[in-house]
């Protein structure tokens, strides 16, 4: 777009002191021109093309950036415009398959989308360290199968993710509930799918201890779904259940 006011245009509009920062020798407001959600398509298309990989690693993360740019950016060498590409959530999976799962620079921003595919989450997952491991097992779009597979993990904390996890299946609630391991069993009693039945079947195993753990009865209290009978239990076990919970 050329610079030169015509009687149609507004010099003080935001697309024309858009267009203006495009022109600017310095790379960072070249770069502030490709930063927001209002940004014209014209602009991105523009500044995709921009000699500084610091302009176009923006380009690559502005999520109005048209999928025919974000292909070609795909195409770089520069890891930080990847990097930004893999960050855009709109980045469709067409483009976000080129980059290599086992690459381990491209691991954890596999992780952070919300929309990663099942196969690569199961790609991630072999031979994975337990960082990893505990992230899978909190990823919304971790499937029972991969679930299942988690809930028999070597670290505690995986475990616990699987229990708090809303496609987690039954089965595998209701082992946990009546696990020696408090944080298990109180990550089951905070979920917010598990049915009532493992509710009170947690409760049932929690007052078989002769002292129950504080964390499980709070969470089991404070679960929408726990019936009111054992609601009633709980308060005239502990006269003063919100402290209880106040000092967790």
């Amino acid at each position: 777009m050329p610079l030169v006011v015509t009687k149609d245009e507004n010099p003080n509009s935001a697309e024309f002191l858009l267009w203006a920062k495009t022109k600017d020798p310095q790379c960072i407001i070249r770069r502030n021109a490709a930063i927001g959600s209002d940004v014209p398509v014209a602009i991105l298309t523009y500044l995709a093309k921009d000699k500084s990989a610091v302009v176009r690693q923006a380009v690559a993360l502005n999520p109005n950036t048209p999928m025919d740019i974000l292909d070609a950016l795909a195409e770089e060498p520069v890891w930080e415009i990847r990097r930004n590409l893999l960050a855009n959530p709109s980045t469709p999976e067409t483009i976000l398959r080129k980059f290599a799962v086992n690459d381990n620079s491209y691991r954890l921003l596999w992780l952070n989308r919300k929309d990663t595919p099942i196969d690569i989450l199961w790609e991630l997952y072999e031979g994975a360290r337990f960082g990893v491991r505990r992230d899978i097992a909190k990823h919304p779009n971790t499937d029972e199968n991969l679930l299942i597979t988690l809930s028999e993990d070597e670290d505690l904390w995986v475990r616990v993710h699987v229990a708090g996890h809303p496609n987690t299946p039954l089965k595998i609630l209701k082992e946990f509930a009546i696990d020696t391991n408090n944080l298990l069993r109180t990550s089951v009693a905070e979920s917010p799918t598990v049915p009532s039945n493992i509710l009170v079947m947690l409760f049932e195993y929690e007052k078989s201890f002769a002292e129950p753990c504080v964390s499980v009865i709070y969470a089991l209290y404070k679960n929408s779904k726990l019936p009111a009978f054992a609601k009633k239990v709980i308060e005239t076990l502990y006269n003063d259940i919100t402290y209880i919970g106040r000092r967790l």
